[in-house]
Formats: C-alpha cells, sequence, structure tokens
C-alpha cells in the first residue's frame, strides 16, 4: 500500500505522480469515446433506414405494370382503327343530295350559260363516289322536250372516285352553248330560243333536284 502512495524508485516522486495521472486522464477519455461514440456504432437503426428504402422501390414498379396494360390497350386499339379507316364503301344513292343551279346570272340567246350541282353525302359515315365527268350528265329540257345534254358532244371522260366525308360535298360544273343537240352530236345544230328552260344535273343513277332559267333575247 505504501508503494501506491509512495513511488519507489530512481526517478524523483512527481515525475511517477505525474505519470500516474497522464494514464488517469487517458482511461477517463477513452471512457467518455467508448460512451459518446457507442450509440452510433451499436444503435440498428440507421441499418433499417436502407431496408425502408428497398421496400420503397416496389411501388413504382407497381405503377409501372398498371400502365403497361393501359399502353398495350391503346396499342391494340390502333390496329383495330386501321381497318375501319380503310373499309370505306361507295356510296349509295340514297347516301348523296344532288343539288342542281344555273351560275350565269342572266342567260342570253347565243350566250354560253354555266350550270353546276353539287355532289353531297347525306349519310353518317364517310363514302366513295365517282364525280369524274364520265359519271356526271346535266339535262336541258324545256316545255317537255329534250333540248341539251352534256353527254350528247362530249360522252364519256375520266372517272374521278373520291370519299366524300359526312356533310361534305364535290361540284361539278358545265357550261351549255346555247344551242339544241341530241345524241352523236349530228349536226347542223340550231340556236336554242327565247323561253324557259329546266336543267337537272345526275351522278350515276342518283337524279338531282332541277332548277328553271328563262333565256332571253
Amino acid at each position: 500500500m505504501d508503494s501506491l502512495l509512495k513511488p519507489v524508485g530512481p526517478e524523483p516522486s512527481a515525475v511517477y505522480w505525474r505519470r500516474r495521472a497522464a494514464v488517469a486522464v487517458a482511461v477517463v477519455l477513452a471512457i467518455i469515446l467508448v460512451v459518446v461514440l457507442w450509440p452510433s456504432g451499436g444503435d440498428p437503426t440507421p441499418a433499417a433506414a436502407p431496408a425502408d428504402a428497398n421496400s420503397a422501390e416496389p411501388s413504382p414498379s407497381a405503377s409501372g405494370p398498371s400502365a403497361s396494360p393501359s399502353a398495350s390497350a391503346s396499342a391494340s386499339a390502333s390496329p383495330s382503327a386501321s381497318p375501319s379507316s380503310t373499309a370505306v364503301v361507295e356510296c349509295a344513292d340514297s347516301d348523296l343530295s344532288i343539288e342542281t343551279k344555273v351560275d350565269t346570272a342572266d342567260p342570253r340567246v347565243g350566250q354560253p350559260v354555266t350550270v353546276s350541282m353539287t355532289i353531297g353525302n347525306v349519310s353518317e359515315t364517310p363514302c366513295t363516289r365517282d364525280v369524274g365527268p364520265v359519271a356526271n350528265e346535266f339535262l336541258i329540257t324545256s316545255g317537255g322536250y329534250r333540248v341539251w345534254s352534256s353527254d350528247d358532244c362530249n360522252p364519256g371522260g375520266p372517272s374521278q372516285v373520291e370519299t366524300i366525308p359526312p356533310g361534305q360535298a364535290f361540284m361539278v360544273q358545265a357550261t351549255w352553248p346555247a344551242i339544241l343537240t341530241s345524241p352523236g352530236c349530228p349536226s347542223p345544230q340550231q340556236p336554242a330560243q327565247p323561253g324557259s328552260y329546266t336543267v337537272a344535273g345526275a351522278n350515276g343513277t342518283a337524279i338531282g333536284t332541277s332548277a328553271n332559267f328563262a333565256l332571253s333575247q
């Protein structure tokens, strides 16, 4: 016990007391460091945080599969739309509305008269129709007698098949040279006389409305 309280050695006792004090301070600091660092080193809570992050990762992938079916559904819907867009049928006569007009404001004897007709689609779906010269005809009559047809001297002509959307129409025009003609366009051709005339347009077997006009001197 005396050796602990009174250090024995060749050096002065003060040296031994300083050494003992330094050792004691080192021990105390070591204990403090262990106490301070122990929660961060031994606490399992930080290890649980990555586990939470990993468990949260499947959430986006779960929403991904839910989006994929809708994307594939829309993709599968587009091919089904293609046949409907290409399956456009020919317009029936009942699908058409044909209106005939006289475009010349004041028809005169010996002067050409311009007439026109609109070929409209009154159905609810698009359809195709030949609106070319080969399919169209204007017929002018007077007092029940045949006066002129656009096919008399210009029969045939090119076809022009068009897709007509619902509510849309194509306009066709022709010019009557104010003469009397018959099928085959035989000569001579007499000039039309002043009087009342009626023109009607037709597209194929679809007959349009008629329009009256007067040919003045």
